[in-house]
């Protein structure tokens, strides 16, 4: 039976069932559909695509929108929800309860919120369904790329990393329209994504640096490991790898549902329950102390693997690889986990300033590299995957050190804005420093603690504590509004963020280098 010889009513079923899955895969779907009816298995052909779709069937929050709803469409689609929930807010039969339910069961999860005012809330504001409307129809789409052409990817779609460039383009003329303004009318431009990305690297690799000081200074040894998920979660297979005969084929064995993030996931857990294990005494050896920087990559079919600079003391290795064994071996294959030594004191940084690179897009070596990190990226950022952490988490105090108004001892100031991390850290627990927070209350009425300065004990053993005490707003641009009402849009942009890696702010990421500047406002050096 030819594909054209349908009937009316079967085309239209055909046409029902290829609406919903993405514009840019139709045409395989519809291949693959015809190929099954052109060997005469019309039956098994509608069985498949029928099957095919039921099975990808989207969340609550999607169902009753076009797969294709980008931009417009969704603001339109969140638009009609919130108003459908506040017209709902004043018939007198609905009680916030019974709101928060039915919402609940649109979304196909719970309403965040600390309160039934703060869900009631959200759920009558556009901005929230926009919100939900966009990440589940990103991950719903991508999903849909893995179901019909995996072999396809690298690390993710097309269609996704456009839809994250496009993200990434609003950002920037949001940053190129608005302005920080203080209280007492000082002025600071919004960073640009392009700005954001250099100064997260910067941060990144100065953090990095000071745990492997650390981890120097304490006589440490270094591994690099290597973590892959089993079968199950590869939607592909290579075959002849490091061949010229190379490709990639469908694997049998896939199975659908364990999606990217539902790996990733799988690998947090049996993270945490490792950490534990390697925090509890047994009767054979008391705690294991060890510092880490984990970074997550995706393979070519988009499955998560983990990428793990682990140090500890060189009598704790061997036992440190049964553990590794133990939580995440669940195959026989030996390249599941793999150990590799760092080859010199330094080895275990570069390796990790190397994963720094692709997370941040600070790659510059080709075009194909930095391609490769920008589709890392937008899988990253369609799963929803965290993808770089650290065994020292006191980013928000080091932050905060560095800012002027913030008044501490002389070493723990100096370390902080010199970028050397591992002093600040060392200072910091010397003078048993805390963050300070302060209440605040949200859009939505729910309230949350903001850190605003450092409590910490003087030389003299006396409490003290140093607060930001400026009030920072975001207002528009005063440019931005007359380029919008002129003929001609602005062609003004902001520069590149290239000042990071100048001469005069090399500190930012060589943490022994000196600042130009005292914090006081002195020249250094004195």
């Amino acid at each position: 039976m030819r594909a054209d010889a349908f009937t009316r009513d079967q085309q239209a079923w055909l046409d029902q069932m290829l609406a919903r899955i993405p514009a840019s895969l139709r045409s395989i779907a519809e291949r693959t559909h015809q190929d099954m009816v052109v060997g005469d298995k019309v039956r098994e052909a509608n069985i498949w695509l029928r099957e095919t779709v039921e099975s990808m069937k989207p969340s609550p929050s999607i169902e009753e929108i076009e797969i294709d709803a980008y931009g417009e469409e969704m603001s339109a689609a969140a638009e009609t929800i919130a108003e459908k929930f506040m017209d709902l807010t004043r018939a007198r039969v609905n009680t916030d309860e019974r709101l928060i339910e039915r919402a609940e069961k649109s979304i196909g999860k719970a309403i965040p919120g600390d309160s039934t005012t703060s869900k009631v809330k959200r759920i009558t504001d556009k901005k929230f369904w926009k919100s939900q409307i966009r990440k589940n129809l990103r991950l719903h789409r991508e999903l849909w790329h893995l179901r019909l052409a995996p072999t396809r990817l690298k690390y993710c779609s097309t269609d996704a990393t456009h839809e994250y460039q496009n993200m990434l383009a609003q950002h920037g003329e949001w940053a190129k329209a608005h302005i920080f303004v203080s209280d007492n009318g000082e002025t600071f431009p919004a960073p640009t994504p392009n700005e954001t990305k250099k100064n997260r690297y910067c941060q990144l690799v100065a953090q990095s640096k000071g745990i492997e000081n650390i981890a120097n200074e304490k006589k440490m040894v270094a591994m690099i490991v290597t973590i892959t998920l089993d079968t199950q979660y590869h939607a592909t297979l290579t075959i002849n790898p490091g061949t010229p005969q190379q490709r990639r084929i469908r694997n049998k064995n896939y199975d659908p549902e364990m999606t990217p993030r539902k790996g990733h996931d799988w690998l947090n857990k049996q993270w945490r329950n490792m950490r534990s294990a390697l925090g509890r005494a047994t009767k054979k050896r008391g705690k294991i102390e060890f510092m880490n920087v984990v970074g997550a990559q995706p393979n070519g079919d988009e499955t998560a693997h983990w990428h793990i600079v682990f140090w500890c003391y060189p009598d704790d290795v061997a036992e440190v690889k049964k553990l590794f064994d133990k939580y995440f071996r669940t195959n026989d294959n030996p390249r599941q986990i793999d150990f590799e030594k760092a080859e010199s004191a330094h080895g275990a940084s570069s390796y990790a300033m190397r994963m720094l690179s692709y997370v941040t897009r600070q790659v510059s070596d080709s075009d194909d590299e930095k391609q490769e990190a920008l589709n890392a990226s937008a899988w990253a950022s369609t799963m929803g995957i965290r993808r770089y952490r650290t065994s020292h988490t006191k980013t928000t105090m080091w932050r905060l050190a560095r800012k002027k108004e913030i008044e501490l001892p002389d070493e723990m100031k100096y370390s902080a804005v010199s970028g050397d991390y591992a002093g600040f850290l060392t200072n910091a627990e010397r003078y048993k420093a805390k963050l300070k927070y302060v209440s605040k209350i949200g859009s939505y009425g729910d309230s949350y603690k903001k850190p605003i300065g450092i409590s910490f004990i003087n030389d003299c053993g006396n409490f003290q504590s140093s607060e930001c005490v400026k009030i920072w707003t975001i207002e528009q641009a005063k440019s931005w509004v007359a380029d919008s009402c002129s003929k001609e849009p602005s062609k003004t942009e902001t520069p590149p963020a290239d000042e990071y890696f100048s001469t005069e702010n090399r500190h930012v990421i060589e943490p022994n280098a000196p600042p130009q500047v005292w914090w006081n406002g002195e020249s250094y050096p004195f």
